[in-house]
């Protein structure tokens, strides 16, 4: 039984170290960056900037803020306020220049510009869109910035610090994000983590094996937002644990049986 119980050194490695079983650089090398997609549900920061400080104080209000300017508006511009001002307005965030994509359509509603179609595209792709339909009203093209407001992860099980975490960039790989939840602690299994995503709607689920060289390859080595990332324990954690439960069993039982020899002796002892 003890001899079953043992693991050689070089096995020990294989299963506990990372990228232990090889690097391929030249595939490594090869590995093209994508740009996260817009899911149903994200919150997005956009900001719409022009020369004119009147205009952008018009695109980058929420809805529901008061419009205020010293300086008058085109003819153009106050008839196209007129039109928007019956624009549906539940989707947009009370912060100043976050939106929140759609749920049920993956649609974005801009003050004055009115919906688009975001779910599915890149933050370039929605930016151009959106920069298109606003140069419509103004003499230049205007710069549009976006960003994720919601780019977070989730790390559960056998790290250090379990929780969800707030990414500051968009560009965050696995080895980033465990790094952030301090870690896997002793005992972790670091050959089937499970990476569970949603994409257009649908939960796609990765297996991890992080003793592979191969990983810098996968889609799951960058990081998307609301990704959730579960470590479990190895057997020889949860055979420890239960090791651990049984000598505990043991000791009550030996503590009870002494006990209880002692009052019988006790009770058997004249003075």
């Amino acid at each position: 039984m003890l001899a079953a119980g043992c693991v050689s050194q070089r096995k020990l490695i294989q299963q506990t170290v990372y990228l232990n079983q090889g690097i391929d650089t030249a595939l490594v090398s090869q590995y093209t960056l994508k740009d996260p997609v817009i899911q149903p549900g994200d919150l997005l920061q956009i900001q719409i900037i022009s020369t004119s400080s009147a205009t952008n104080a018009l695109f980058n209000a929420a809805y529901g803020e008061p419009f205020t300017t010293s300086q008058p508006l085109t003819n153009s511009l106050a008839a196209w306020q007129n039109a928007s001002a019956s624009m549906n307005m539940e989707n947009v965030s009370p912060a100043t220049g976050s939106y929140q994509v759609s749920l049920t359509e993956g649609k974005l509603q801009l003050p004055w510009l009115g919906s688009f179609e975001a779910a599915g595209k890149t933050k370039s792709q929605l930016e151009q869109e959106i920069q298109q339909r606003a140069s419509q009203y103004l003499k230049e093209q205007p710069i549009v910035n976006i960003r994720f407001l919601n780019y977070r992860v989730t790390f559960v099980g056998d790290v250090r610090n379990p929780g969800s975490f707030v990414l500051p960039s968009e560009r965050i790989t696995l080895l980033d994000g465990l790094g952030m939840a301090g870690g896997l602690i002793p005992g972790a299994d670091v050959q089937h983590l499970l990476l569970i995503r949603e994409e257009n709607g649908h939960r796609q689920f990765y297996q991890i094996d992080l003793t592979l060289g191969n990983i810098f390859n996968q889609p799951y080595y960058y990081l998307k937002q609301n990704d959730v990332i579960y470590i479990p324990p190895t057997g020889r954690e949860l055979a420890s644990q239960d090791q651990l439960t049984a000598r505990r069993f043991q000791l009550i039982q030996i503590g009870l049986t002494a006990i209880n020899i002692l009052v019988i002796i006790l009770q058997h002892v004249k003075f």
